[in-house]
């Protein structure tokens, strides 16, 4: 369940994504340049930006890029500070492909000190066939893409866990030996347990001693495969108070389809069970022994008493 809302959720980002995260941004030494660069580009079927500048094509970085073309001579011209600044503030996730055009491949000096700064820098040597170039330009937007993805992947993860700590349920996830992986507020809240002292301890930390042998019958059938929905049970609380659960119980799996783990999502029933039982005295409905022997008595003793 968990596995397969956080691939759910990124790829609809992956539908989602704009185009600007797709284009190369170019800097060219001269605007006829430029626009060579760019009718190369559309040519291949690239998404493309011309930038007049380092502060353009740093402006535009911010709305998203899947890689950059210079040129030395652009480097040359222009101080690249605002560029160097962007590399050092990516997330995590991000490596920028960068592709330098130097006349003297990767022997120039200003080639070295741009890789040195610039991290992710493949440099080719002019002039370059537009073959190559158009290569190296889709081998760098095909590893952006795969940034992309994982950057995806990580905010919906992030957005999995903050919707499973909000949730008013429990939700639990464990390993398929029965160690507590998570733990969230939900379950803190039902069990009295905080997740620093549940997590790692064995799934039995909340089951009553009578019940301990739903739990290989619960990993048997998560093994085949089994989604388990609405299981009424039992459950112990820190406090030592039996609380009655419905839980609904999913294989985790990992990327192969491999089933890992198992997540329990699990919903007090207490009250509504007690409510269920709970005598009442409205027409039709049950009323106790005692109750009904006392009216009995007293209609026997209205019927035969004397009339004054």
């Amino acid at each position: 369940m968990v596995l397969r809302l956080t691939k759910r959720t990124a790829m609809m980002k992956k539908e989602r994504r704009p185009l600007a995260e797709e284009r190369v941004l170019v800097l060219a030494p001269t605007p006829r340049d430029a626009a060579l660069s760019r009718d190369i580009l559309v040519h291949a079927r690239l998404e493309c930006e011309a930038c007049l500048d380092l502060d353009e094509l740093c402006s535009e970085l911010a709305a998203g890029a899947g890689a950059v073309l210079l040129t030395e001579e652009a480097l040359a011209h222009d101080r690249h500070d605002c560029l160097v600044r962007y590399i050092k503030n990516q997330p995590g996730w991000s490596d920028l492909p960068i592709l330098l055009l130097a006349e003297h491949g990767g022997d120039s000096a200003l080639a070295v000190s741009s890789m040195e700064l610039l991290g992710n820098v493949t440099v080719l040597e002019q002039p370059v066939r537009v073959t190559t170039l158009i290569s190296a330009l889709r081998t760098a937007l095909k590893a952006r893409r795969r940034q992309y993805e994982l950057r995806d992947q990580i905010e919906a993860q992030a957005l999995l866990a903050a919707i499973i700590q909000c949730s008013a349920d429990a939700i639990i996830s464990k390993t398929l030996e029965g160690t507590i992986i998570s733990w969230n507020a939900g379950a803190e809240r039902l069990f009295g347990y905080s997740a620093a002292e549940a997590i790692d301890q064995p799934i039995t930390l909340i089951i009553p001693p009578e019940r301990l042998d739903e739990e290989p019958a619960i990993i048997e059938r998560l093994v085949r495969g089994e989604t388990i929905e609405h299981f009424e049970t039992v459950r112990i609380a820190k406090s030592g108070k039996r609380l009655d659960i419905s839980l609904t119980i999913s294989p985790v799996r990992d990327n192969t389809g491999k089933i890992i783990a198992a997540s329990k999502v699990a919903r007090d029933i207490t009250d509504r069970n007690r409510a269920q039982h709970r005598p009442k005295l409205a027409s039709g409905s049950i009323v106790p022994e005692s109750l009904r022997r006392a009216v009995r008595v007293t209609l026997w003793e209205v019927n035969n008493s004397p009339v004054v």
